[in-house]
C-alpha cells in the first residue's frame, strides 16, 4: 500500500504577491483574506489543506514540496519570464526564488529516499516487535 504522500505543491500557497525569498514549507500561511485577489494561490492552499486532512484521517505521512519557478533550458517559458522579470524588477518589488529542473529532480529523489528509509526503519521495528 501507500506508505507516504509526496505532494508537489507551489510557493503560491504563501501568496505570489508576498515576499517569497527564503520561504520554506515550515512558513506560516497567511490568513485566508490574503488570497482575495489570488484564486490560483487559494486553490493551491485548499489542495494542501485537503491533503493534510485526508492523510491525517488515513495515518499517511505527507510531505508538501512547495516549488517556485522551474527552468530547464534557455528556451523554456520560466527562463523567458525570469529575463522579463529582470527588466521590470524595478517596478515589481516582490522577489522570487527559481529552481533548475535538475535541482527539483534531486530534491524529489532525496525526499523519496528519506521517506523510504523511514518506512524501512518502521518495518524493521515492526518485525522486532512481532518477534518478541
Amino acid at each position: 500500500g501507500v506508505r507516504a504522500v509526496l505532494h508537489i505543491s507551489s510557493i503560491a500557497v504563501v501568496v505570489h504577491s508576498r515576499l517569497q525569498r527564503g520561504v520554506d514549507e515550515t512558513a506560516p500561511l497567511p490568513e485566508l483574506k490574503a488570497y482575495a485577489d489570488a484564486p490560483y494561490d487559494l486553490f493551491k492552499r485548499v489542495c494542501e489543506e485537503e491533503l493534510n486532512e485526508a492523510c491525517t484521517e488515513t495515518g499517511q505521512s505527507l510531505v508538501h514540496l512547495r516549488l517556485s519557478g522551474i527552468f530547464s533550458s534557455p528556451r523554456c517559458i520560466q527562463t523567458s519570464f525570469v529575463r522579463l522579470q529582470a527588466r521590470v524588477s524595478a517596478f515589481y518589488p516582490t522577489l522570487m526564488d527559481f529552481n533548475s529542473g535538475r535541482n527539483v529532480a534531486m530534491a524529489i529523489v532525496l525526499i523519496l529516499s528519506r521517506i523510504e528509509a523511514g518506512s524501512q526503519c518502521l518495518r524493521d521495528a515492526e518485525d522486532k516487535v512481532s518477534s518478541l
